[in-house]
């Protein structure tokens, strides 16, 4: 669901003028702002996100282990099929600061 929500996040951002001075230390989508359908479609998600993460909590309080087991098993299998893809580095030109 975070993916997802990040997904639509890189999807909707609408680009900045193109007066602006080039900064090249900088992520080229830093900075920029994002579309009212973008913004409405990621509320939605953070939303779906928290109110499962709510509802996993009150079951775990329940205080039975079986409960516990199958929900910590559910989250590590869904993160080893849907999360767990190399995370990209931000490679940025003549990195170094010293010149």
């Amino acid at each position: 669901m975070e993916d997802r929500r990040l997904c639509v996040l890189a999807i909707g951002i609408v680009p900045p003028p193109s007066d602006q001075p080039s900064t090249p230390f900088l992520h080229p989508r830093l900075g920029t702002r994002l579309s009212k359908s973008a913004r409405f479609a990621t509320a939605v998600l953070f939303g779906v996100n928290s109110a499962i993460g709510y509802v996993l909590m009150l079951a775990v309080m329940s205080y039975n282990g079986g409960v516990f087991i199958a929900i910590a098993l559910g989250l590590a299998v869904g993160y080893l099929l849907f999360r767990a893809k190399e995370y990209e580095a931000l490679v940025v030109e003549d990195a170094c600061a010293c010149s």
